[in-house]
């Protein structure tokens, strides 16, 4: 079983042409880019092992990082080679990529290429806390696939990670409530607006993930709240 996941993410806004839509108000809306280094950086940094990234938002589809110090790993290359988009409607959107990865391990001092191809599937939805809050909902599956004279077989996965998903802001997003007090005392009716200007910090991600081992491979993508990874 594996311990829930927290860490930081962010969008960035390159206000590209390519990226602009007018609106039905008449007015131009860009969109963001996820900053897949910074990703990088959160899940796999920390303590005396560094995480160097290079990572481009203009050519945002390759990605290298390797780590340093005690947690040591070679050079590690993330491709995308297909992606599609659901667009957003009332039931969410979602998104669809299969990416190549490359790394390396040394062999009688000779460096041998590893690769193998990942699918993942994210579907989104808005939701809001029982306190008010705007969340964004989410529920992943990331399917392994082996990789052999260069062909990838994806009818056949070699493992499957179902994750759910939480973004949370850094701040709250409630609405803000008027509270009228009751009167007090007889003769006395008094009423005080009062605003909430508490701020909760909570991480802006949140990734659960069990863990199971079997030696059958579970494919279908089915929607559920638990999250488990099937290996065989």
């Amino acid at each position: 079983i594996q311990k829930e996941e927290k860490y930081n993410v962010r969008f960035i806004d390159l206000r590209r042409d390519s990226d602009c839509i007018t609106g039905l108000d008449g007015k131009q809306y860009y969109g963001d880019i996820f900053d897949r280094g910074y990703e990088i950086e959160e899940r796999t940094g920390g303590g005396d092992a560094p995480t160097v990234v290079t990572w481009d938002g203009r050519i945002p589809n390759i990605l290298n990082y390797q780590r340093s110090g005690s947690g040591a790993t070679p050079d590690v290359e993330l491709k995308v080679l297909q992606r599609s988009i659901d667009r957003p409607n009332e039931k969410g959107w979602g998104s669809n990529e299969v990416i190549r990865v490359t790394t390396n391990s040394a062999f009688l001092g000779t460096k041998i290429d590893i690769t193998y191809a990942v699918r993942v599937q994210r579907k989104w939805r808005r939701n809001t806390t029982e306190e008010g809050d705007r969340i964004v909902e989410g529920l992943e599956i990331m399917k392994t696939y082996r990789v052999l004279d260069g062909i990838a077989g994806l009818e056949m996965p070699t493992s499957t990670t179902k994750s759910t998903l939480r973004l949370t802001r850094m701040y709250q997003t409630r609405p803000l409530k008027t509270i009228e007090e009751k009167e007090g005392a007889v003769g006395d009716a008094s009423s005080e607006t009062t605003a909430s200007s508490e701020t909760k910090a909570s991480p802006e991600t949140t990734a659960s993930t069990e863990t199971k081992i079997s030696p059958e491979t579970k494919s279908s993508p089915e929607t559920t709240a638990s999250s488990e990874t099937t290996t065989s």
